[in-house]
């Protein structure tokens, strides 16, 4: 059997997501994960990776975060 190095193990953190991948550096498909750093409330720092099909649900939760965030600041209640 053959062996070859240089992969990189991709998982998905989003518990209802099991996509897992086996990915070498070069390969076109590992831009298409995410890896994402967000401050929790108490202002600890998370690094998420994501694959192709839950970041784009993540970044809309992100977006409409900041736009609460942001509303907020400008004296929203």
């Amino acid at each position: 059997m053959a062996k070859t190095d240089g992969y990189s193990r991709l998982a998905c953190d989003r518990k209802t997501c099991d996509t897992v991948e086996y990915l070498q550096g070069n390969d076109p498909r590992t831009g298409s994960w995410k890896t994402v750093k967000r401050l929790t409330a108490d202002g600890v720092e998370a690094t998420i990776t994501l694959c192709p099909d839950c970041y784009p649900g993540y970044k809309a939760v992100a977006e409409a975060n900041d736009k609460a965030v942001n509303s907020y600041l400008e004296g929203a209640q």
